[in-house]
């Protein structure tokens, strides 16, 4: 007889790292008919989505088309409002993923308005985690300070919220819906290495392709990492998204230790082997 026992391995044998892919993607609404289907045939392991237009209804009625994924719901928000956050996770990729609550956190308004959403996922024994912060910054913060003002400070209260979750690896991605040029906060984030651009990841023709193609384009869709976090990252793309004339899609891959199982045999319990479930030949 054999038990299987998840979120433990031998402490002599090193993971095996996988690439675990992440997405970025601007749906410019999920309520358009097509629209989540499309999404779904393009999702991997990771996508984070903004500007969803889902209402606490919609939240509800969208997920039995879903059954791959987990889907981790933003705040519902009101009729007829464009913003709206949510992750989708494919069932399997890591041990657990979960909502972070955000209650009594300097970015708790901003997840009250759909703009934020804290999901951290759980990988390798079991006992590691990478915090993921989703993002999507106020429409018009190229243009009007009011509204970049309002955005630095949704920045500023991620960077503190994070800073205060101690030494946990953790990702900035979304639509800021500004140019980290136009941001004062961003230069100073990245210039201090408080936070890393997976930009420069990026082929000479991937690092100067645009995100959003509306006007003359720009570069306002980001995955970021903090310091114990640019260590995982390993490839960043550029790569045409569903509305393609509007968005692109920023497509990156980080390594992350495989979620292993211990095999155990009854017979001999002094042996055991770690090794990946879905190599664990079933009897």
């Amino acid at each position: 007889m054999h038990i299987l026992i998840g979120n433990t391995v031998s402490n002599n044998q090193p993971h095996e790292h996988i690439s675990f892919n992440l997405i970025v993607a601007n749906t410019n609404g999920l309520t358009v008919k097509g629209r989540w289907e499309q999404i779904l045939s393009r999702c991997n392991d990771f996508t984070a989505l903004v500007e969803t237009h889902c209402t606490e209804h919609m939240q509800k009625s969208l997920p039995f088309v879903a059954k791959d994924f987990h889907i981790l719901w933003g705040a519902p928000i009101m009729q007829g409002a464009r913003t709206g956050v949510a992750a989708l996770v494919k069932k399997g990729c890591c041990w657990n993923t979960k909502i972070v609550s955000l209650t009594n956190s300097p970015c708790e308004k901003y997840f009250n308005i759909g703009r934020l959403l804290l999901v951290q996922l759980f990988y390798g024994k079991g006992n590691r985690s990478i915090l993921i912060y989703i993002v999507y910054g106020q429409a018009g913060s190229r243009w009007e300070q009011s509204k970049k003002d309002e955005l630095e400070s949704m920045i500023a209260a991620i960077t503190q919220d994070m800073n205060g979750r101690g030494s946990v690896p953790a990702l900035i991605v979304g639509d800021f819906n500004i140019q980290i040029s136009e941001s004062n906060l961003l230069q100073k984030l990245l210039f201090t290495k408080q936070w890393y651009d997976a930009n420069c990841l990026g082929s000479a023709d991937e690092k100067v392709k645009n995100t959003s193609h509306k006007n003359n384009g720009s570069r306002i869709d980001f995955v970021f990492a903090n310091t114990m976090a640019v260590g995982l990252l390993k490839t960043y793309q550029v790569v045409p998204g569903v509305l393609p004339d509007d968005h692109s899609e920023v497509h990156v891959t980080i390594s992350l230790p495989r979620s292993t199982q211990v095999r155990y045999v009854i017979s001999q319990p002094n042996q055991h082997l770690s090794t990946p479930y879905d190599e664990i030949p079933h009897e």
